[in-house]
């Protein structure tokens, strides 16, 4: 079985690796082979690659004879369809070797081949729309990947070149959605949380998609960068922008409006009868119940007010949702035995003596707590993907 599947994948590539889907439809079944099967199919698929080089037929002549030049000798056509299976072996490569626990000689000659690619590239889809991607930006995605992967293994100096590279992407390309997701991530374990907000902000995420998209900035954003930066932003940058607790604000907001809308949807939809649109409707309003990010949100705007004693009334409690709910009720109970998650014990000290009188009674609900925990996890677990949404 696994070689008859080791070779469907052999053929699926030679006929699609210039199709940018290609390394989509593979990916998935690849997972199922062994890891002797793994290594022999990456290999093959790296060398047939080449075979769809314009200089293929010139046998000893290198990329670097082109290097200074404006552009290759080639058709246009030629150049993207080799870049293409470039590209979808790097990210092959990626997923059977880079991804898991590759040595640092690897990692680097992987990026260096990702960064000259790249570099080839350069000279393709100057004739596109400023916003379009261009055909080699997968392979600089795939070097600031490395990179982060490298800074693992050795210094973290890495992660400043993967976010110099991905900036430098993104001055050609600007609307690169995956380029922006990862650059994110880069600035906030460096700890600039300002620029993680900047470069969030450039991805323009409006209303639903806050319930896929939000994770990336505001997980344990309290204790990144709990306070306001007004170094680095222009006189007329929303408040929201550059204030994390007014960014969660607006988040959840978004998440009220969210529920107003899919309100009015369900009454218009019965109202016309596409009963077929409404069972969309109906999944996306169980989705937003059951959502695990906003009662996350809920409790990072409270530390950050708690950290830098923010006069704000509004606690948005309401969206913690139903005490019923299976997904969100033992959080509702825990949130009952910890004053100290949904209280400030740390706004005056007269605030202590309830918090510390009831660590008694805490410690004696502990078992119980436990035991409520692994009922509802269990439950969470069986349910399919499409029942609830893992943040």
């Amino acid at each position: 079985m696994s070689q008859r599947l080791l070779s469907a994948c052999k053929q699926y590539f030679e006929q699609n690796c210039t199709k940018l889907m290609c390394y989509d439809d593979l990916r998935s079944y690849v997972e199922y082979l062994s890891d002797k099967n793994q290594e022999e199919l990456r290999l093959q698929l790296a060398a047939h690659a080449k075979l769809n080089a314009p200089m293929a037929d010139e046998t000893e002549v290198s990329a670097s004879k082109y290097r200074g030049n404006d552009c290759w000798p080639f058709s246009q056509a030629v150049r993207v369809s080799w870049l293409a299976s470039e590209i979808n072996a790097l990210k092959m490569d990626y997923t059977l070797r880079v991804s898991k626990s590759p040595s640092r000689i690897d990692l680097e000659t992987f990026v260096c081949n990702c960064i000259r690619l790249y570099k080839l590239s350069s000279c393709l889809g100057n004739d596109r729309v400023y916003s379009d991607n261009k055909p080699g930006d997968d392979a600089c995605v795939l070097a600031a990947m490395g990179l982060v992967r490298l800074s693992e293994l050795e210094h973290k100096r890495y992660l400043l070149l993967s976010a110099q590279l991905l900036e430098f992407l993104l001055a050609r390309s600007k609307h690169n959605y995956q380029a922006l997701l990862i650059l994110v991530s880069v600035y906030l374990t460096l700890g600039t949380g300002s620029l993680a907000m900047k470069t969030y902000k450039r991805l323009a995420v409006k209303n639903l998609q806050q319930e896929t998209l939000s994770h990336t900035l505001f997980t344990r954003f309290a204790t990144i960068h709990p306070h306001p930066a007004d170094m680095g932003f222009g006189p007329n940058t929303e408040r929201k922008d550059k204030d994390p607790i007014s960014a969660l604000r607006a988040v959840l907001k978004a998440y009220k409006s969210s529920a107003r809308q899919v309100a009015v949807g369900k009454r218009l939809f019965l109202e016309k009868g596409r009963y077929s649109m409404l069972l969309g409707v109906l999944e996306i309003d169980d989705t937003m119940k059951r959502s695990l990010c906003k009662v996350m949100w809920v409790l990072e705007r409270r530390r950050m007010k708690r950290l830098i004693r923010a006069d704000d009334d509004e606690e948005y409690l309401d969206l913690l949702g139903n005490p019923n709910c299976p997904t969100l009720s033992w959080r509702l109970e825990l949130y009952a035995y910890w004053p100290s998650i949904l209280c400030s014990p740390f706004s005056s000290a007269d605030a202590w003596s309830p918090w510390l009188r009831g660590l008694p009674e805490l410690w004696s609900l502990w078992p119980t707590t436990v035991r409520k925990l692994s009922s509802h996890w269990t439950e969470a677990t069986s349910k399919k993907p499409s029942d609830w949404l893992l943040c």
